[in-house]
């Protein structure tokens, strides 16, 4: 097949300030004995979760009554202690501020708190069946799973998929994470949640209407063509921001259907030749073998993105359409809590 360069502009969205906290008081609980309490988050940004809608270049977004969060003690080696789930009950108007209700644990060796959003409400936090976000289809792990009590570890996952190309921001809320590290004032628990990723939305011209796609990967390379990082995956600590010791990804996937089957999605019809899609990433930092160092994740002038996107006509006969190279005109770094555009052209590939 030739190749085709194409030059893309990869334009970022910056967010807005973050939100001020507020709480009510109650009595500061004893150590050991469970108790009701409230706990005040506030989103650090603009385009977090949850109500998704695409305007002015920014995923315009807030919380929703009974979203819930994972309240996690650690002790002093940053272990899990206790894995607490509290519950939306009230949102501010704009929605950026949550009160979120629930029983913490109380635990007396608890050294610090930490709050992460999609709850792991999934589990015992045993060795068996550690606690984790309940997966999108059957088979699958949730975004958020491997947490284990008496452990440090969390892993992220980035498999998804899109249910719906009408509604093509729905799924969204399954895969976005934030976290933050709580305080207690005055017997209330006060966070602040940072982004912990951030979106790619792909618009893509198809070689011809009425195909069902099923699965698409952007895989990131260098000019030298080796795989470039450009999203966490695999084990972080709890208590870390934008680690990923664990393992990262030098591609994008993401599956269409209603359901998961035979390595993709079943498959989605689109009714033109434009595809549209919002991928979930995870900005961070990780050992960089070819530098030799850990860094940031970022794009360089000069790498590129190729596609493959894996579809049907019909509903049976395989359609495979491509990009050789998509080439990256300038220096990108990565960073949580925004939404990059990536416009490209695609083509049948040819049978050899």
């Amino acid at each position: 097949m030739k190749n085709k360069y194409i030059f893309m502009m990869l334009s970022a969205c910056a967010l807005m300030s973050s939100c001020q906290k507020n709480a009510s008081s109650v009595q500061t609980p004893q150590e050991n004995q469970p108790v009701h309490l409230t706990l005040t988050a506030a989103i650090g940004g603009n385009d977090t979760k949850i109500a998704y809608v695409d305007e002015d270049n920014v995923l315009k977004t807030k919380w929703e009554q009974y979203d819930k969060v994972s309240v996690f003690s650690l002790d002093i080696s940053g272990n899990v202690l206790t894995n607490d789930v509290f519950t939306a009950t009230s949102v501010s108007a704009d929605g950026k501020i949550a009160e979120f209700e629930g029983d913490f644990s109380n635990h007396a060796e608890a050294k610090s708190i930490y709050v992460y959003y999609p709850a792991l409400n999934q589990g015992k936090g045993t060795e068996e069946d550690p606690w984790h976000v309940a997966p999108v289809y059957e088979g699958a792990e949730g975004v958020l799973n491997g947490v284990t009590a008496g452990k440090t570890y969390l892993t992220f996952n980035t498999a998804q998929l899109q249910k719906s190309l009408v509604d093509c921001t729905s799924h969204l809320e399954q895969y976005t994470v934030m976290s933050g590290k709580a305080e207690m004032d005055e017997g209330n628990l006060l966070a602040d949640l940072e982004h912990r990723s951030y979106v790619l939305k792909v618009q893509l011209n198809l070689p011809q209407s009425g195909l069902t796609v099923k699965r698409l990967t952007i895989s990131a390379k260098s000019e030298a063509d080796a795989g470039v990082r450009v999203s966490g995956s695999g084990w972080t600590d709890i208590y870390s921001v934008g680690a990923f010791p664990g393992g990262w990804d030098s591609s994008y996937l993401i599956n269409f259907g209603t359901d998961y089957a035979n390595d993709s999605g079943t498959g989605l019809l689109v009714e033109g030749n434009t595809l549209t899609t919002y991928i979930v990433a995870f900005a961070g930092r990780s050992w960089d073998y070819v530098a030799q160092e850990t860094t940031w994740y970022h794009l360089t002038t000069g790498d590129y993105f190729s596609f493959t996107l894996n579809a049907t006509t019909d509903g049976s006969d395989s359609y495979i359409c491509t990009l050789d190279k998509l080439v990256i005109p300038k220096d990108v770094v990565l960073e949580n809590g925004k939404m990059y555009r990536l416009s490209a052209t695609l083509e049948k590939e040819q049978a050899e």
